[in-house]
């Protein structure tokens, strides 16, 4: 989805809780090609409410949240009518 969106301003960054060894493994095993961060503490599953793994979120320019939901459950469908919904600044 980030290779095919992101030109159309979609930006992914993904979050874990998992050790930095762990997920640099992992990242180049599934050749992601956007940011992933490490949730030291958990401050952004607090933060967020997030109370199950994984869990995905659509934030357009604002702020606000246009889609939540299970990673498996965001289609190409879910993006393109998120994007349609993001005002253009």
């Amino acid at each position: 989805l980030y290779d095919t969106y992101n030109k159309k301003g979609l930006e992914i960054i993904s979050v874990t809780n998992e050790g930095e060894k762990t997920v640099q493994a992992f990242v180049k095993a599934h050749r992601m090609t956007f940011p992933v961060g490490i949730d030291d503490g958990d401050k952004t599953m607090t933060t967020y409410g997030i109370e199950s793994i994984p869990t995905a979120f659509l934030i357009d320019r604002t702020g606000k949240v246009v889609w939540e939901g299970h990673t498996m459950a965001l289609t190409e469908k879910e993006v393109e009518k998120a994007l349609g919904s993001i005002k253009r600044l």
